[in-house]
């Protein structure tokens, strides 16, 4: 009952600051609307023709299902604004201007994340602030990746997949030769090109893992190491897929090839779901947080 008559005494004192706080924080967010809009049409864009970002449209879902999840721990906390938010709005403003006057998509859709915390903290406080932490910053993953970050990670991956593929099939006794990213067999050229590096998957996989690692109550650690994995099974699973189309061609030609071309994509996608969420089960994955 005490603790009952404390929490109506703390929000009747609330009440006469929240009319005076609604003008502020509504011309506040009706501007952020406005200065982001053209960086939410271009990033959407983005999302549909860039394959390396399609990922990018999943994100603003997984982020609202983590807010949808937290919604009793949101309802329990109180706080009271912090004037430490400005901090982050003006570096994530700052970053904006820069985005805009180097015309880079990247940091205008990372500059969002710091604004978003920024106002958090600024209008609601720490407590708050910590809670939508995860939500906020795990949006920096809606980013459009840049043709000069993919290219300089993507080529090694595709050398890898191409390297390792190839020493598989010699060593199963199939006669070719090689040149380059191109495999020439007696019925076929199978072509292991940039889209088939293993890149998308990874970064695809790695994202899961951060959403999947951050719905179990585990130590940061074992977080790290979950998303860690993600680029390897992604990579070994490729390889496999390359594999076998290379077996493929080589054994049915170029109608081989186009056989199994989109079914393994998906097949090693699944294999690359069951391996990770296997991996996050030996790292103590097993009750949702969220869920007690």
């Amino acid at each position: 009952m005490v603790a009952n008559r404390a929490g109506e005494a703390v929000r009747e004192s609330l009440k006469p600051r929240l009319p005076e706080s609604r003008w502020p924080l509504a011309l506040l967010l009706s501007a952020l609307v406005v200065l982001y809009a053209p960086v939410f049409a271009e990033t959407a864009h983005l999302w549909q023709t860039d394959e390396y970002s399609a990922h990018g449209a999943f994100i603003p879902l997984l982020s609202g299902l983590l807010l949808w999840w937290k919604r009793k721990e949101l309802a329990a906390a109180t706080g009271s604004p912090s004037v430490l938010g400005f901090i982050p709005l003006v570096l994530g403003l700052c970053l904006e201007s820069l985005a805009w006057l180097t015309r880079l998509n990247l940091f205008a859709t990372v500059s969002l994340v710091p604004v978003l915390f920024g106002v958090t903290l600024l209008v609601f406080g720490n407590r708050i602030a910590r809670i939508l932490a995860f939500p906020i910053f795990f949006l920096v993953f809606a980013a459009p990746l840049p043709r000069w970050i993919v290219q300089p990670i993507s080529l090694p991956i595709q050398t890898i997949s191409t390297k390792a593929a190839t020493g598989i099939v010699r060593a199963l006794g199939v006669d070719f030769v090689e040149d380059g990213f191109y495999v020439r067999m007696p019925k076929v050229t199978v072509e292991v090109a940039e889209q088939c590096s293993g890149f998308k998957k990874s970064v695809s996989l790695m994202v899961f893992a951060c959403f999947y690692g951050a719905l179990f109550a585990i130590p940061l650690w074992r977080q790290v190491l979950l998303v860690a994995l993600g680029a390897p099974i992604a990579i070994l699973a490729n390889i496999l897929r390359v594999t076998v189309m290379m077996l493929a061609g080589a054994v049915w030609g170029e109608p081989g090839v186009h056989r199994f071309h989109d079914p393994s994509e998906a097949c090693v996608l699944l294999l690359c779901i069951v391996l990770l969420l296997f991996a996050g089960k030996v790292l103590g994955c097993k009750k949702v947080r969220y869920l007690e």
